[in-house]
């Protein structure tokens, strides 16, 4: 997934990716890995915060900004 995210961004290739939070990435992933392919997204999206953990939420809230 780390390499589809890169290479897409890259070449204006849009890739869909679902999770139901952050952790899950990271599970996988590691934490290093994780910030690297949410880096390299262009356009997120995000639903649902009310039923997030506290680091997605809080990942969510700094992502959007002020």
């Amino acid at each position: 997934m780390i390499n589809i995210a890169n290479v897409a961004a890259g070449c204006g290739i849009e890739a869909l990716f679902i999770t139901q939070d952050k952790g899950q990435i990271e599970s996988v992933y590691g934490k290093g890995d994780t910030a690297s392919i949410l880096g390299s997204c262009v356009t997120t999206r995000i639903f649902g915060l009310g039923r997030a953990e506290f680091e997605t939420a809080n990942w969510a809230v700094n992502a959007v900004g002020d």
